[in-house]
């Protein structure tokens, strides 16, 4: 016959445990409520995938990001949104190890409008119940890669300015060097008509003193004969 204490005893052991897994769960429930909000706040998409690649998990952020809606997303690998030349890199993604340290790369999505979005992908791989599944975050850094494109057209735009001024200042040297090679020739001309000139001078003089005693000589001949 079972003591009536003992019996007692066991249902209270029994009630306390099961109130100590209401709590867990409880607990559990509010961990996982309070994790989903913070997932759910955060401006960087969060996503989970199967070891298929298929989005099982999204938050809103993927929604104000690219303008696709979370449950028709559901199911889809993230190979569909990109463009044709980025999806190699997803799948390059899947077949990596379960023991490094995660991947990171930047990817060109397509947004509901068609528009090209640019997003850093984060990805780490785990083993889920003997399965691996996939989980990261996409970070939207379109505007940091418009303002590199920018820089680099003005940096393309500055080195042919650059070309043309120093084409322009070669021709100049060009021209300013054929300018005075023709002042150095119209110099040494000058130069060459100045002695002609003072040469025909003292010519002219010499044939001057020359030419005065010979007239003085010529003209007194008469009265010497």
């Amino acid at each position: 016959m079972v003591d009536p204490n003992q019996q007692s005893q066991a249902d209270i052991d029994n009630e306390l445990s099961t109130q100590i897994q209401y709590r867990l769960i409880e607990k559990l429930s509010e961990s996982e409520k309070r994790y989903r909000t913070l997932i759910e706040n955060l401006k960087e998409v969060v996503f989970e995938c199967n070891a298929s690649g298929e989005f099982t998990l999204l938050n809103r952020a993927w929604t104000v990001t690219l303008g696709y809606p979370i449950k028709s997303s559901l199911g889809k690998s993230p190979q569909e949104f990109l463009v044709p030349e980025d999806r190699t890199v997803w799948i390059q993604a899947l077949e990596m190890p379960t023991d490094v340290q995660g991947l990171c790369s930047e990817l060109r999505f397509l947004n509901q409008d068609g528009g090209v979005v640019w997003l850093e992908l984060s990805l780490i791989s785990k083993l889920n119940h003997g399965e691996k599944v996939f989980s990261g975050s996409l970070i939207n850094i379109t505007d940091r890669k418009q303002a590199a494109l920018s820089l680099e057209s003005i940096n393309i735009a500055l080195e042919g300015r650059v070309q043309e001024r120093t084409q322009d200042l070669t021709q100049a040297n060009e021209k300013l060097k054929k300018t005075l090679d023709e002042l150095k020739e119209t110099q040494t001309q000058l130069i060459q008509a100045e002695k002609m000139s003072s040469l025909g001078k003292l010519v002219g003089g010499l044939a001057h003193e020359i030419n005065n005693p010979t007239h003085f000589i010529h003209g007194n001949m008469f009265h010497l004969e």
